[in-house]
């Protein structure tokens, strides 16, 4: 190795320090939706689902920005409530049980071959995950055309909305 290669390796581990105290990594422990601006209802960019990986870059009034790669790897960066980032390792967010709703109880099945789970109640909110044809879920509340479920994937719980017309009472 030359003087200046040494250097430049010497320069670089000493930035390390610096940049890991600028921008730190963190993992969700609940799904958000990434949205344009630190505030409610501005643009949605993407949904975040638990346990990905992002970098906050800073954090104001509750809200965090962060940056991430998307799933078709484009980078985005923008804003998620700062309660939703967890210690990487962190236990994944699980969602309380209701009242009178065992861990094992389902109400309600899937009729539908797959069905996408979303964010919030509707079309415009992001795909956090998928259920299949009779996969089991508890109906939590129903709003207009949309139905909040609990379930299991990957022996964790998980909640999300779903079209209500793609379910059935057990």
């Amino acid at each position: 190795m030359n003087k200046i290669t040494g250097l430049l390796c010497a320069l670089c581990l000493a930035a390390l320090p610096v940049l890991a105290h600028a921008i730190d990594s963190f993992s969700m422990k609940q799904a958000s939706a990434v949205q344009a601006q630190p505030e409610k209802g501005s643009a949605v960019l993407e949904q975040l689902r638990i346990g990905q990986v992002v970098l906050k870059i800073k954090q104001q009034n509750g809200w965090a920005q962060v940056f991430f790669m998307n799933d078709i790897d484009e980078p985005v960066k923008g804003w998620v409530p700062a309660a939703a980032l967890g210690v990487i390792g962190e236990t994944a967010y699980e969602p309380a049980v209701p009242d009178g709703v065992g861990e094992d109880v389902y109400n309600s099945r899937v009729t539908a071959n797959s069905l996408r789970v979303r964010a919030g109640a509707g079309t415009n909110f992001g795909v956090v995950g998928r259920l299949v044809n009779n996969q089991q879920v508890v109906r939590l509340k129903t709003e207009a055309a949309w139905s909040q479920v609990r379930f299991k994937a990957d022996d964790t719980w998980q909640e999300g909305w779903v079209a209500s017309k793609y379910l059935a009472a057990n």
